[in-house]
């Protein structure tokens, strides 16, 4: 996958977060191994679900984060903030997530 091909499917694959299962797992799986590749991409996609998505898409984020392997502070501190969420799904994705890249 080309950077330029990849950084187009960023939107539709953080779009199907929404969908029926199983998009929104296959799109996660996805993004998690573009995250080498595009991580300056998919970050803000993903941090952009965070803030304007619901349920489904700040979950899914969160879970797709945990597994790129970023230990950038922006990915840190918005699983941070979803682990505060009021929705114990949201919590328990970004806490997962947060278990995965800094151990706690």
């Amino acid at each position: 996958l080309t950077p330029s091909l990849a950084h187009a499917a960023i939107p539709a694959l953080v779009a199907s977060f929404g969908q029926p299962t199983p998009a929104p797992f296959n799109a996660s799986q996805t993004l998690a191994r573009m995250g080498a590749l595009t991580e300056s991409d998919i970050v803000p996609a993903l941090t952009k679900a965070i803030t304007t998505g619901g349920v489904p898409a700040q979950t899914w984020a969160a879970v797709t984060l945990g597994q790129s392997g970023s230990k950038d502070s922006a990915v840190i501190s918005a699983l941070q903030r979803l682990a505060q969420s009021q929705n114990p799904q949201v919590q328990y994705a970004a806490q997962q997530s947060l278990v995965q890249l800094v151990g706690t």
